[in-house]
């Protein structure tokens, strides 16, 4: 597998004057991860635990929510993680690309950095993108066990930024299909996109719109994203 190791100041030397966060999940890769089982599963050993699950439907917000409780041990937390692991790498397995993603992968990274900030482990989300063809495309891929806190948690975002320090927060814009990456980006006060062909959202939950609604990979969505960015 190939594998990033792009010094940081190898990333400051480019000409390239914006920078754009990719969700991966639903955004450029298509997967089957089944995050219903995941909560079930989590709930169910936090509840066999005596650990009232937390009333959120983001399981990395149950994640931190749970994780310094004070039944928790660390055997439980192993528990966790590895069912977490594995109900992520089953639904990896048969990940495909998003049509077209390649072609405009490449054509934003000629003018961008482009990065990836998922809560999957990331050593299994540069495994997928790798097997896709797509990691070649990214400077940097953020995942699960390198980033300090996963999303909604803006910390990513944070990370993320040190790479390319000389690029200023107006010019960096998060792209991706839930309300879990649009909450993210308004957090750390960057802009977002949606890509929303593979599942509907209510934006307005949260009291914020993204500045485009792209349905497809192509040429359009290309015209769309220079409009704004």
């Amino acid at each position: 597998m190939a594998v990033l190791n792009i010094g940081v100041c190898n990333l400051r030397q480019s000409n390239k004057d914006k920078a754009i966060i990719f969700d991966m999940d639903h955004t450029i890769i298509r997967s089957s991860i089944d995050f219903s089982l995941m909560r079930w599963e989590v709930n169910r050993l936090l509840q066999k635990a005596k650990i009232e699950p937390p009333q959120t439907s983001f399981i990395s917000s149950v994640l931190s929510n749970v994780q310094h409780h004070p039944a928790m041990t660390p055997e439980l937390w192993r528990s966790i993680m590895h069912c977490i692991d594995e109900i992520e790498t089953a639904g990896l397995m048969a990940a495909t690309a998003e049509q077209n993603v390649d072609f405009v992968l490449k054509e934003l990274q000629k003018g961008a950095y482009l990065f990836v900030l998922t809560n999957n482990l990331q050593q299994a989300a540069e495994r997928v993108l790798d097997k896709l063809n797509l990691l070649c495309y990214f400077d940097r891929v953020v995942g699960r066990g390198v980033m300090p806190a996963l999303k909604p948690d803006p910390a990513g975002i944070y990370f993320i930024r040190q790479y390319v320090v000389q690029i200023p927060k107006e010019r960096f814009l998060m792209i991706g299909d839930s309300l879990i990456d649009i909450l993210v980006a308004y957090q750390a006060g960057i802009q977002f996109v949606a890509y929303n062909n593979s599942r509907e959202e209510n934006w307005q939950t949260l009291g914020q719109v993204p500045l485009v609604f792209l349905k497809n990979w192509d040429e359009q969505a290309l015209q769309e994203l220079a409009k704004v960015f």
